[in-house]
């Protein structure tokens, strides 16, 4: 099954949704782009998450909206990353207020 529709639906965060969305397409890119595409430290970097979701617009196809679609979406992890980041006052919060929080907050 690609979508696990309870974990989507309940994701305490944006990677975890993108994660369980559509978990063979996930693991596509995990295994075939994100291990190739990483930094010094073991982890991809803000251009290699680009070139990511460049590389899954261009899957989907040549429409204009795709890649529009897909930069915003890239826009809004790096801001949901931030935010997240910065939360460590809230860190006492349930995981399901912070995620809604995030969400509402980079929207």
């Amino acid at each position: 099954m690609g979508v696990y529709i309870w974990e989507a639906e309940t994701a305490s965060n944006a990677n975890s949704f993108l994660r369980a969305w559509n978990h063979r397409v996930h693991l596509w890119i995990k295994y075939y782009l994100s291990e190739r595409l990483v930094g010094k430290d073991g982890r991809p970097q803000t251009i290699h998450y680009i070139i990511i979701y460049f590389i899954s617009a261009f899957w989907h196809g040549f429409y204009p909206f795709y890649y529009i679609t897909f930069s915003l979406i890239a826009m809004a992890t790096f801001a949901h990353k931030d935010i997240y980041q910065c939360w460590f006052l809230l860190r006492n919060l349930p995981p399901w207020l912070k995620h809604g929080l995030a969400i509402a907050l980079t929207q």
